[in-house]
């Protein structure tokens, strides 16, 4: 028999996330215009890290969450509940495969110059 039960740490991970999105994500998009996203953005990430919550699905020694399959799923459902949710914690796309890209493929040297930056949060694709 498959169990179909969502384990206790993901349920709270996802709440985590939830009031994440509910309390920073969807205030924040009342104040953020095209002058201050840069702004907002930093903030939101910084709280993000702050809590843990940065990288959903890279690999804690990466300095990601380091989520199973489940656990990203509930948490990119959640994310989606606001525009600036996938940007705070550093999972949107096209950044998310290229990270993951260069986890599974890259070079040293591309780890160092391209990875890094992308995980930092310090360079967009």
């Amino acid at each position: 028999m498959i169990d179909f039960e969502i384990p206790d740490e993901t349920k709270a991970v996802r709440a985590k996330v939830r009031e994440f999105v509910q309390n920073e994500c969807i205030p924040a998009e009342e104040k953020c215009t095209a002058d201050n996203f840069e702004s907002v953005l930093a903030e939101l990430r910084g709280k993000a890290r702050g809590q843990g919550l940065w990288c959903p699905f890279i690999p804690e020694e990466y300095g990601g969450m380091g989520l199973r399959p489940l656990a990203n799923a509930l948490v990119q459902m959640e994310l989606g509940e606001s525009y600036l949710g996938a940007l705070a914690l550093n999972t949107q796309g096209p950044d998310d495969a290229t990270m993951l890209t260069l986890l599974e493929h890259g070079t040293d040297f591309q780890k160092e110059k391209f990875l890094k930056p992308l995980l930092d949060g310090q360079k967009h694709k």
